[in-house]
């Protein structure tokens, strides 16, 4: 497929091009599909090269948006697994970003994390004085200690940093997150002038507030939701643990869970479940779809967030508390620094990270103050509104029209 792309906005000179490279899927994944729908809004013609789910076309074009799908997602579970995935992929990445670069002469290469090395497939673009972006997700070493524990990394730990070091050095300009990556990397020796920060804002388009919802005093049967991953770190085990004095306060409670499940979590959240007798009250669903999740939301009375606390939680931002935000749906979350950038305790009903109990005394005492949940409800979408997905989609697109501008051999 080499069809042209629409013609560019009046008074833009050329057409464009440019290559998103990420180990996820699209458009599924949100923060991908937001990118590269603000650069094709904006008048480029973009290529993304990424994961396939089973079904999707290998080659699909939409508008402006042409999407190589390269391989099947594989396990995560070990670092090992995940290092013969991510080598696969990168050498994937690598044959088809030749193949393109033939016949589409980039002006700009992104590469999303994870790993930080992918934006080295870019790295002969950066040397012809193309703009290569490192779009940082996730910061690496403090991700894998969250997900493996320090001590299986201990020996990586100067490989994880020299990494991340000469991925920035590679990169003409690097994207991060949220405000924690960026004190990070400022801290490591990054140039402050060579980090933007654009939030996993949610899709408004997705998650446009919902006037109807009805506050009410809550004295039984309250539906509680936590969506996305399912990990330890994400502390739904809290939740879980939080249900049986949720339920002697408002009797018929119920916990429901929409997400990926990943390795022996689910076995251990089942154990959890049937020893503290709450086999009706904790249901688990398919993961689904951003659309039917938002309809979910509509159903239920507040979002339980109970992330932990460690270096990794301590830095990155919960992109569900922007989506609960977006749509009007109240939140009771773990006290972190990175929510608190944006949502202070009028938006959200913070709780003490792992403390099962006062994670049950904050819903339980949400459940009996319906106006404490409006004006939650209110204060939590103006301040959404300031970071939302079309904020951060004129950041993106002003960002790269601003460095793509012009073209700088250079050495690295």
């Amino acid at each position: 497929m080499d069809a042209e792309c629409s013609k560019p906005p009046a008074g833009s000179e050329m057409t464009r091009r440019v290559c998103v490279i990420a180990k996820y899927p699209y458009p599924n994944e949100t923060r991908l599909r937001q990118q590269a729908r603000a650069l094709a809004d904006a008048g480029f013609c973009v290529d993304v090269l990424c994961l396939r789910f089973a079904g999707q076309a290998a080659v699909e074009r939409s508008g402006n948006i042409e999407v190589h799908r390269l391989m099947l997602p594989g396990s995560k579970e070990s670092l090992g697994k995940y290092a013969r995935q991510t080598l696969g992929f990168f050498l994937k990445v690598l044959g088809r970003l030749l193949s393109l670069s033939w016949r589409r002469r980039y002006d700009a290469v992104v590469a999303h994390t994870l790993p930080e090395l992918l934006v080295v497939s870019g790295l002969a673009h950066r040397l012809l004085g193309r703009a290569v972006f490192l779009d940082i997700r996730d910061l690496s070493l403090e991700l894998f200690e969250s997900k493996w524990g320090q001590s299986a990394l201990r020996r990586l730990r100067p490989f994880f940093r020299a990494m991340e070091w000469f991925s920035c050095v590679c990169a003409r300009h690097v994207i991060v997150a949220s405000p924690g990556f960026e004190q990070r990397l400022i801290q490591r020796g990054v140039n402050p002038d060579k980090l933007t920060v654009i939030y996993n804002s949610a899709d408004v388009r997705v998650f446009p507030l919902w006037e109807g919802r009805a506050f009410h005093r809550i004295e039984n049967n309250a539906r509680l939701l936590y969506h996305g991953t399912v990990a330890k770190r994400f502390g739904l085990q809290v939740a879980i643990e939080a249900m049986p004095a949720v339920c002697r306060e408002i009797p018929g409670s119920e916990l429901h869970v929409y997400g990926i499940l990943r390795g022996g979590i689910r076995e251990h959240l089942d154990r959890q479940i049937h020893d503290l007798g709450l086999d009706k009250a904790v249901c688990f669903h398919e993961c689904v779809t951003l659309e039917r999740i938002n309809e979910v939301f509509r159903e239920m009375d507040m979002e339980v967030v109970p992330y932990l606390s460690d270096d990794f939680m301590n830095l990155a931002f919960s992109t569900k508390m922007f989506e609960c935000a977006s749509a009007g749906l109240p939140i009771v979350a773990s006290r972190l620094q990175p929510a608190q950038w944006v949502f202070d305790d009028e938006c959200v009903e913070y709780a003490a990270p792992g403390d099962a109990a006062d994670f049950a005394a904050k819903i339980v005492g949400l459940c009996r103050n319906p106006e404490r949940r409006r004006q939650m409800v209110r204060k939590a979408h103006a301040s959404h509104e300031r970071v939302s997905s079309d904020v951060m989609e004129r950041r993106c697109a002003e960002l790269f029209q601003r460095l793509t501008g012009s073209r700088q051999r250079v050495n690295v």
